[in-house]
């Protein structure tokens, strides 16, 4: 199959069905465990306490939830660490503009992935 064509400065983005995305966090060390769909809340009793890489327990759950959003825990030396950045003025949550004091007075970022929620779309 060829490779889509993408034009300059736009980026491709693949889309993995949950289940399969899961197995692929977990085969590279990244413990995971399911959310509501579209959501934050755990669907497992304890939560982030739950997460795991064994590819048999997270096909029982994509098997069950098969629309459930992927959870990992967050600061783990496997996993990853998250800068939240809440946009939100309806709410009073204005995190872009603590961000931009935070750069103007400690300097740029480290590049990094960026994850971009349903609440920025």
């Amino acid at each position: 199959m060829p490779a889509p064509s993408v034009k300059p400065g736009l980026s491709l983005v693949l889309r993995l069905p949950l289940k399969a995305a899961a197995l692929d966090y977990a085969a590279k060390g990244v413990p995971v465990f399911p959310l509501i769909p579209n959501g934050k809340a755990p669907l497992t009793s304890h939560g982030f306490l739950d997460a795991t890489t064994d590819p048999t327990q997270i096909k029982a759950w994509w098997t069950k939830w098969p629309d459930a959003n992927i959870g990992a825990p967050t600061g783990l030396p496997q996993t990853f660490t998250v800068l939240d950045i809440d946009i939100k003025p309806w709410e009073g949550t204005r995190g872009d503009l603590s961000l931009a004091d935070l750069l103007s007075r400690h300097g740029e970022l480290p590049t990094s992935p960026e994850q971009r929620t349903w609440s920025e779309w």
